[in-house]
């Protein structure tokens, strides 16, 4: 679960090019969760969240086998 300030975009990005978001154009959103598929992320994960100026910010690296650990 990602939780966040209003945000027109909420993007999952990882090493095995496995993306997921979600995004709209009149909304804004406050949190997104996002499946874990780790066979799919490669080693690690990150988070970009977009504003509605079109601002970014990024997470840092989260890695798959800590999160894995975790659970």
């Amino acid at each position: 679960m990602v939780k966040t300030s209003p945000a027109a975009g909420i993007y999952l990005y990882s090493e095995g090019r496995y993306v997921d978001y979600v995004r709209s154009r009149t909304e804004t959103y406050t949190e997104a969760e996002f499946d874990y598929c780790p066979e799919k992320m490669g080693r690690y994960l990150r988070i970009e969240v977009r504003d509605t100026a079109g601002y970014r910010a990024f997470s840092n690296a989260y890695y798959t086998a800590d999160i894995a650990k975790k659970l």
